[in-house]
């Protein structure tokens, strides 16, 4: 009797250490049910993809993610971020194709929902029909006085085919293959004029003041279908293909922007300091809307802007001692931070660069041509120096390298292809093509 009252009591105590235990804790994991595009669906180049989904979760807020990936797993445009997306109803977000040099084939479409208890990722598989892409002309600015600029254009094989002038100093030029239009405009003189790049006619313009006692346009970017301005007053704003404002930054006027590029649903812009020109900042606004996100000062000074796969916005810079260094920036929160890379950068100063997307770049320095791939490689491929303006033709895979008045095109292993002298100094270089 005393044996069974010592195991009732043995017992007893066991039982209760283990009710009076924590219970561990249940997580509720985010369930997807994708219901479009059906898988293997077909869309050409540019087109938007509108997935259809349907998100459950007991643990909001559930924020969405959608990338791609090519055969090869390798992701191939920016991941699309929806946050605080509405839960167990049917969603239909859009994806936009927007690399127009994508090659034909089949793609995944990677679905990532995450909540504060964990995440769910689904797929589906889509077919991208090949569309042929075409280089139609090559457009050059060129410099004929302090008041007048020279726009040359020429065909794929770099024979002239039209020229005209535009009055006015340079404050900077693009073109875009989507819209099929060039845009350029003036500092302190000539307005901003966009032309159509078929017929050369202005298509819509916006006029400087009169007499402006400092620059009044101070960059022109495409960026798919908007051209972003910014002005000397310290603002951005972006016009639709026919002209209307869609955009109007705000800001304290404190900066002047220089350099623009989208990332996602913020607006960046690299840009001096009204007060000290060789100060910098970096300005992040909402591009719905135009409010101002934040802004953030820049112990170097940027020379171009790139993206990566996140959008996360990269500077290849010159750090105080004016060697190239290279940052990175996250834009929703404006934190900047020196990002890790396997190589050593040159004891050299960075003079003008291009990014080609993909997170490569091309960075022309006081010594030489280098090919930059983030998180990858730098490789020095051209001893060429003075460079001033350094561009990338896609189809031919060929850089074309800028010194004041004459070109020097390279394959992408800097073997000189061929040289073209001109007759003035060349301001900007674009590449116009069938879409």
């Amino acid at each position: 009797m005393k044996n069974s009252g010592i195991v009732i009591i043995f017992l007893g105590l066991v039982f209760l250490i283990f009710s009076c235990e924590e219970k561990e804790p249940e997580f509720h994991f985010p369930e997807i049910e994708v219901l479009a595009p059906a898988a293997f669906s077909d869309y050409n180049v540019l087109d938007t993809v509108w997935v259809k989904l349907r998100v459950i979760s007991e643990s909001p807020p559930v924020n969405l993610f959608i990338s791609m990936q090519n055969e090869k797993y390798i992701q191939v445009l920016p991941t699309e971020i929806f946050p605080n997306i509405q839960l167990d109803s049917e969603l239909l977000v859009p994806f936009i194709l927007k690399d127009s040099t994508m090659a034909g084939g089949v793609y995944s479409i990677r679905i990532n929902a995450k909540s504060p208890d964990g995440s769910a990722s689904r797929y589906v598989n889509i077919y991208i029909n090949a569309q042929p892409r075409e280089l139609k002309s090559v457009w050059l600015v060129s410099k004929l006085s302090d008041t007048k600029l020279k726009i040359s254009v020429l065909n794929e094989n770099l024979d002239q085919i039209q020229t005209f002038n535009y009055q006015g100093n340079y404050a900077g030029s693009d073109i875009s293959s989507t819209n099929q239009q060039f845009a350029i405009a003036g500092a302190n003189f000539g307005d901003l004029i966009v032309y159509s790049a078929s017929d050369y006619e202005t298509v819509w313009e916006v006029p400087i003041i009169s007499n402006p006692v400092q620059p009044y346009f101070t960059s022109v970017e495409f960026s798919n279908e908007v051209l972003y301005v910014g002005f000397w007053d310290g603002f951005i704003k972006g016009y639709h293909n026919a002209g209307a404002t869609l955009l109007t930054t705000s800001n304290n006027g404190s900066t002047i922007p220089c350099m623009i590029q989208p990332a996602g649903k913020y607006l960046v812009s690299a840009a001096k300091q009204r007060s000290n020109v060789n100060a910098w900042w970096m300005n992040v606004n909402h591009i719905e809307g135009g409010s101002i996100v934040t802004q953030q000062y820049l112990d170097h000074s940027p020379v171009i802007l790139g993206l990566t796969y996140e959008e996360d916005i990269l500077f290849y810079s010159n750090d105080a001692n004016g060697l190239i260094s290279i940052f990175l920036s996250d834009p929703e929160t404006g934190i900047i931070s020196t990002p890790w890379f396997p190589y050593v950068l040159p004891a050299e100063k960075l003079i003008c660069g291009k990014d080609i997307g993909k997170e490569q770049v091309i960075l022309a320095t006081e010594n030489g041509v280098y090919v930059c791939k983030h998180h990858s490689y730098l490789a020095k491929i051209n001893e060429m120096s003075e460079i001033n303006i350094i561009e990338f033709e896609e189809l031919s895979q060929t850089i074309f390298a800028i010194s004041g008045k004459n070109i020097t095109q390279m394959d992408f292993q800097g073997n000189i292809i061929s040289q073209l002298p001109q007759e003035n100094n060349i301001l900007n270089i674009h590449f116009l093509y069938s879409k």
